[in-house]
């Protein structure tokens, strides 16, 4: 029984330093997206992680072997050697087995071509050294005394460093070689490639991420707000699709005709008439085709919308079913006016967004959208979110893609605000660990060619070259918010992130008397109870004269139109309360609310809501019209109290 328990504990000794900490690694370095340099492929790297890999199995197994049968136990405490081994592959060192595990990362290193495995394999020597001299070579004293004085003496910790023992055993000369490409290979490399060492130290800065692949199989659709964003969000994505032979579309929201600011620099008069502005689109329009050309697009891979810029969130909160379509305040009409739309004359109704966008994915059938994330602070960007995740619940039958939100918009970010080709580009501080981050690493003629195409908007790159060109980074960020589920009596976080300085501070466009009426969302949790929601939102000061919170909450059913679902508005003052479903006042007595100081609590019947599967909810802070803070949209999984 006992060789039996001494068998089962090398075997899995053997599993677990062999197979399952590599493994770890592999997952850690490569697939987590944190160190990429890649070093170029060839023959010889090939050949040497195949050497490599062999000896390290060779060393590492016989290691074991030698110890089960020779020493009459295993690695483990539990069951230590009861003999001191002289003999055998321990006349080479004293430590075989972890020669042979650094072997093995540095076959990870050739083999999958990544120099961070080498680093790797330095660290295993380190450990050994440190390990040894606390507790190993203490442990072996005691138990066999002089006998392994004497064998410490004479036999190396690690090499042998005599030239007489390489002569007298030729074999382990073989080893060496290899030892001594472990430890100048590296250097031949940092040496051609300058910058390892700064991504390594910078790429540390990655908390919760991984590496996004593309697949040669893949169907991939960007979705854009504005032309532009696809280049600041995507271009390094859409340039490898293109060059894999994928099927790219590249779907723009709107024609970006609302930016006066920008037109005013780029024609040096003011946009007024609704004609000028149509002009102004169509210009935003060449603009986007020239770029995705540069980025390798065809035209007829781009498609325009045509949704009037700046009020799609409009749009989302009110113009549903019998309400009207919303007017544009600078183009002057209820529908899309541009004649090379994907539909002309679509009316700005929020089934009319549904429609288009259902139809452009179940033609498409991507496997994989990008699309805004839900945490940018451009409403635009948020009912692009939101309407494609309403379209793709109303496929979920036909179609399930991959979908990979991205960030433009967001306070103090990116970080730095500054052109640098060399740096990452890392999370806002108080999402890098609430969020689940995918890097999507460029290649130098990528990063180039992303600049280049950027400068194709001509209009709005002159507007802040220095926010632009903050996105001209050495990789491109996703990240995402998962559906929530509740269940009764559960109460859920509904605000992604961790508070820091950063969060606390006023966004930098308001102005200081603005500032001055800042109110920031603290926190923003939900609990269920029997048929009822109950929402609480705790504020950094209590409401005062001017700033209100909104609370949104739209529902979604598989069985009842989404157009045909409550889409609730409660707006709270300092004195005020209104409740509207879709521009229709509700009588105040069907929803409890509490408001004390830097707290509101707000009580829901899950009726009012039409017992929804779905919910869509936010909550924000404005002075009058100007928008303060905001808690990103969250969509709620209810099916747990509504299927009852």
């Amino acid at each position: 029984m006992k060789k039996i328990k001494k068998t089962f504990f090398v075997l899995l000794g053997i599993i677990w330093e062999w197979g399952v900490i590599p493994f770890l690694f592999y997952l850690f370095l490569q697939e987590g997206g944190r160190f990429h340099f890649i070093f170029p492929h060839s023959f010889l790297n090939f050949f040497l992680g195949i050497i490599f890999f062999f000896a390290g199995i060779f060393l590492t197994l016989s290691s074991f072997l030698t110890i089960h049968r020779k020493g009459k136990g295993t690695i483990l405490p539990s069951f230590p050697t009861t003999k001191l081994i002289v003999n055998g592959i321990y006349e080479f060192c004293r430590n075989p087995m972890y020669l042979g595990y650094s072997f093995l990362f540095v076959s990870f290193a050739f083999l999958l071509k990544n120099i961070y495995f080498f680093f790797v394999s330095f660290g295993v020597y380190l450990f050994i050294y440190v390990y040894s001299k606390i507790y190993e070579e203490k442990s072996l004293i005691k138990r066999f005394g002089d006998e392994y004085k004497t064998y410490k003496k004479n036999i190396s910790f690690l090499l042998p460093i005599k030239k007489s023992f390489y002569i007298k055993k030729p074999f382990y000369s073989f080893f060496l070689l290899l030892f001594l490409i472990q430890i100048i290979y590296p250097f031949v490399l940092l040496r051609k490639n300058q910058k390892i060492i700064p991504d390594l130290i910078s790429s540390l800065m990655f908390y919760n991420s991984s590496k996004l692949e593309i697949l040669p199989q893949d169907k991939i659709l960007i979705l854009a707000p504005h032309p532009d964003d696809e280049v600041l969000a995507c271009a390094g994505v859409i340039q490898r699709a293109v060059k894999m032979g994928i099927q790219t579309k590249i779907v723009f929201f709107t024609y970006g005709d609302n930016n006066e600011w920008s037109f005013f620099l780029y024609r040096k008069h003011p946009v007024i008439s609704s004609k000028s502005v149509q002009k102004m689109g169509l210009i935003r329009y060449k603009e986007a085709i020239s770029s995705c050309e540069t980025l390798g697009v065809k035209p007829e891979d781009v498609i325009f919308l045509g949704y009037p810029d700046f009020k799609t969130f409009s749009i989302w909160l009110s113009h549903w079913a019998e309400e009207p379509p919303l007017k544009s305040m600078l183009t002057k009409t209820t529908y899309v006016p541009y004649e090379n739309a994907f539909r002309p004359k679509a009316l700005y109704k929020g089934e009319e967004i549904i429609y288009d966008l259902s139809k452009i994915i179940q033609q498409f059938q991507p496997t994989k959208i990008f699309l805004p994330s839900p945490v940018d602070y451009n409403s635009d960007h948020q009912s692009l979110y939101l309407f494609t995740e309403v379209c793709l619940l109303d496929l979920k039958e036909k179609i399930n893609p991959n979908l990979y939100y991205y960030l433009v918009h967001y306070k103090r970010w990116p970080i730095p605000i500054a052109f640098d080709r060399k740096l990452p580009l890392l999370p806002p501080e108080e999402l890098k660990n609430s969020i689940l981050w995918k890097t999507f690493p460029l290649t130098p003629e990528e990063v180039n060619k992303k600049l280049f195409a950027l400068k194709k908007h001509a209009t709005q790159y002159k507007t802040n070259p220095k926010f632009f060109k903050s996105f001209i980074r050495k990789n491109e960020l996703f990240g995402e918010i998962p559906i929530l589920s509740i269940n009764t009596g559960n109460i859920q976080n509904l605000f992604p992130g961790e508070p820091t300085e950063n969060s606390k501070l006023p966004p930098e466009e308001l102005l200081e008397y603005e500032k001055n009426r800042f109110i920031r969302i603290e926190t923003f949790n939900l609990k269920a109870e029997d048929e009822k929601l109950i929402f609480t939102i705790n504020f950094s000061k209590p409401l005062r004269k001017g700033v209100s919170s909104s609370l949104y909450l739209f529902g979604y059913s598989k069985n009842v139109p989404f157009n045909k679902m409550p889409k609730i508005h409660i707006q709270i003052g300092e004195k005020s309360i209104n409740i509207t479903d879709k521009n229709k006042k509700l009588n105040n007595n069907s929803i409890n609310i509490t408001n004390k100081r830097n707290q509101v609590i707000i009580d829901i019947p899950l009726k009012i809501l039409n017992y929804p599967d779905k919910l869509f909810t936010s909550v924000r802070t404005n002075l009058k019209t100007i928008p303060l803070d905001y808690a990103p949209w969250r969509i709620i999984d209810l099916q747990l109290l509504t299927e009852r």
